[in-house]
């Protein structure tokens, strides 16, 4: 038996992985290269998600992707290629999907990763602080590489005017898909964080750090910059500013 699946990467179950050209699944294709036994035989399909991927330093119960239909069958002697559809949960992540022939003690098992392509990393600057890590997620400032841009563009601007360092909390995490929060704040594989999965979603404190110290956040001035780099402030208590890409 072998066991095959194509494309090896896909996105999370998210909205925005309906854009054009996306994989959103992936096929599974198992081969019996010797005729199957007398009576035939079943191949049992599951899906293994391997720990602590996809930016998420906790792992119990988390989500996984599924195979439908989870098992399939060959008859008496049939040799040939058969195939089953992978789909993915929310969480970004690399998974395992293995094949086991029932009864037989004969497996193979294939890795998929799970992630929104070409997210960067937000290094560090002058003119922003990066906030927010945990050790549930200690890694949480990557984006699109318009989203990087235009949040460096937006904290020179706070900078320049204010002579403070913008905070920048949440973006997405480093594979992207759900970025949930855990205790104390919130439960593991939830939301609060119902967006922040694509690398468009930033967070901003509420307080910039200058050399006299604190200094207040006018939300109203994030939002002007934010639509001045074709942004939007998302209407919730946080000062989230979106990018469209």
């Amino acid at each position: 038996m072998d066991v095959r699946v194509s494309p090896s990467e896909v996105w999370p179950d998210i909205p925005k992985a309906q854009w054009t050209g996306a994989d959103t699944e992936a096929e599974v294709v198992v081969s019996l290269t010797e005729p199957a036994p007398s009576g035939g035989c079943t191949v049992n399909l599951s899906v293994e998600p391997a720990e602590y991927s996809g930016g998420h330093s906790h792992y119990g119960n988390r989500p996984k992707g599924s195979v439908a239909p989870d098992s399939i069958s060959f008859s008496d002697g049939e040799v040939g290629v058969k195939t089953a559809k992978y789909i993915p949960s929310e969480v970004a992540g690399i998974e395992k999907i293995i094949a086991e022939i029932e009864g037989g003690g004969q497996s193979e098992e294939f890795g998929i990763e799970v992630r929104v392509p070409r997210l960067s990393s937000m290094a560090g600057g002058n003119y922003y602080r990066l906030t927010g890590q945990t050790t549930t997620h200690p890694i949480n400032h990557y984006g699109t590489e318009y989203t990087v841009e235009k949040t460096q563009l937006m904290a020179k601007d706070f900078y320049k005017l204010f002579g403070a360092t913008l905070g920048i909390n949440d973006m997405s995490l480093q594979w992207g898909g759900l970025f949930d929060i855990g205790p104390p704040y919130g439960s593991y594989w939830i939301p609060p964080h119902k967006s922040h999965r694509k690398g468009t979603s930033v967070d901003v404190d509420r307080q910039g750090e200058s050399p006299a110290g604190m200094i207040w956040v006018d939300r109203n001035y994030i939002k002007r910059r934010c639509e001045n780099y074709s942004g939007h402030l998302v209407p919730e208590a946080t000062i989230h500013c979106e990018f469209t890409e």
